[in-house]
């Protein structure tokens, strides 16, 4: 009985020992594959844009007819290596970048690792699934999405009886009366949102009053809301429609 339990006590020794190198190697192996992972380039970070929905917005001069052509994609790189995938009316699951060379990476799922997409970066642009993104200027800040979308829609000089008026990409006004500032609204997803709408900011004023906007050629019409519908519970417009013209202001 004795033998046996020393040949025992030497079989275990001996197994554990090996079971001890062989998780000694992996963790080497494992620390050696982090230490040669390629790292993002800082350029990368930040807020990435579909070029498609940039020309969108070109052409149709409407957040709202742009949204609806279903092509607002804004990939989001942050936090070491996480990317997201979204739109203007949502979020979507957070995955890992993991770059394959300085110009090329996969998107994979943080935990499981299971492989994604591919994507590639050139020139100040994203390809992914064949679609090309803009990088936005600005690093992670999101209100620079507004700016640039500003500087295509709205942004520029006009004349108001015999006024000049600024609406700036950052959305300040300057000499539209006691307005401030505009936000255009980017997300038509919800109930009330039949038209184009903005957003002003009077002075001494809290909240923001909201309008609806047209351009036509190089009129710009700031237009009342009229309510057609009330939900009966929560008193929000569910039906609008156009009121009364408050500003028309042609662009220089």
């Amino acid at each position: 009985m004795r033998t046996k339990i020393i040949i025992f006590l030497i079989l275990y020794t001996s197994i554990n020992s090996c079971a001890s190198e062989k998780r000694s190697e992996g963790l080497t192996a494992n620390k050696e594959r982090n230490d040669s992972t390629i790292k993002i380039p800082a350029a990368y970070y930040g807020y990435w844009i579909s070029e498609n929905y940039l020309k969108d917005l070109k052409a149709t001069k409407s957040t709202k007819k742009a949204q609806e052509l279903g092509r607002d994609d804004i990939i989001r790189i942050y936090d070491v290596n996480t990317i997201m995938r979204m739109n203007l009316h949502e979020g979507a699951a957070e995955n890992k970048l993991q770059m394959t060379n300085i110009n090329t990476g996969m998107i994979v799922d943080p935990v499981s690792n299971k492989f994604y997409n591919d994507i590639e970066f050139s020139s100040n642009k994203l390809t992914l699934d064949g679609v090309s993104y803009i990088k936005i200027a600005g690093g992670d800040d999101y209100k620079k999405i507004y700016d640039l979308i500003n500087k295509i829609i709205i942004a520029g000089k006009y004349q108001i009886d015999g006024k000049l008026v600024e609406f700036l990409d950052n959305g300040l006004i300057k000499g539209l009366d006691s307005i401030k500032s505009y936000t255009l609204n980017l997300d038509y997803g919800d109930a009330g949102m039949q038209y184009d709408k903005i957003y002003l900011q009077f002075n001494n004023e809290k909240e923001e009053r909201a309008y609806i906007y047209e351009i036509n050629n190089n009129a710009l019409s700031i237009i009342e809301i009229k309510c057609e519908e009330k939900d009966p519970e929560d008193d929000w417009c569910l039906v609008i429609d156009k009121g009364t013209t408050k500003y028309k202001l042609t662009k220089k």
